[in-house]
């Protein structure tokens, strides 16, 4: 049972509730100037007209604090302009386009609605790269200028991957390998901004009779050895091929 007194101090009246009688500071709820003290363990409740399971809010047993909300469906996170999201049971959900950021400013999460997800490093005006992780070990790194490194975390070029092994195999695979398609291929494609689609390197299916790896040029092709400027080889686009 609380039993509620007025109790003054130096600075202001406070108004306290005892239980079972006690007079300790722990085991009263204090009504201060523009505060609400609990004691510990001790929830605000709001009782339901059905059921036998309270809403709470609080610090538990555990020295945690925590909300809990016994009909599972949600509980709402509203600011004066509507609500912003919601914790449900499946996770936290945003409501239209809404952000994760830092007081600081070093990078921020946005949820563009139905758009899209947007993942944004040094939004206070500094620079940052952004890291991807399992663990401690990092496996992938958007550096600052753009330069994308897998296994490097100082990226040479736009894409640098690096393997962990003796080797550094990339897999490209066709989409379905059951149902062979006229023009059907994994490539790696070519092109300038400028000219549009120059060429393509990668395996291509045209009939079951004409099908394999796929050296293809909109101009000529020529291979070079030992950084040389001058070509090795140069197979023109008539077809002639010149050696030296």
């Amino acid at each position: 049972v609380y039993v509620l007194g007025l109790q003054n101090k130096t600075q202001a009246t406070v108004w306290k509730a005892f239980l079972d009688g006690s007079t300790t500071q722990t085991n009263s709820l204090e009504l201060t100037a523009g505060n609400i003290l609990l004691p510990n363990n001790v929830s605000v409740k709001w009782k339901r007209s059905t059921g036998t399971q309270d809403a709470t809010i609080g610090y538990n047993s555990s020295n945690e604090f925590s909300i809990f909300n016994p009909m599972d469906t949600s509980i709402n996170l509203s600011v004066a302009s509507g609500t912003v999201g919601k914790i449900k049971s499946s996770g936290l959900e945003f409501n239209g386009s809404k952000s994760i950021t830092t007081s600081t400013g070093a990078g921020v999460v946005t949820v563009n609605g139905n758009s899209g997800v947007v993942l944004q490093s040094g939004t206070g005006g500094g620079s940052g790269a952004i890291s991807f992780k399992q663990g401690s070990t990092e496996y992938m790194r958007v550096h600052t200028d753009g330069r994308i490194g897998i296994g490097t975390n100082n990226p040479a070029t736009i894409l640098d991957i690096k393997g962990s092994g003796a080797s550094t195999d990339i897999n490209l695979r066709t989409q379905d390998d059951t149902v062979e398609t006229q023009y059907e291929g994994a490539r790696i494609r070519f092109a300038k901004n400028s000219d549009g689609f120059l060429g393509h390197v990668g395996y291509r299916y045209y009939s079951a009779t004409n099908r394999g790896v796929e050296l293809y040029s909109s101009n000529d092709i020529n291979f070079k050895v030992n950084g040389a400027d001058t070509n090795s080889v140069t197979i023109k686009n008539t077809g002639d091929v010149g050696i030296g």
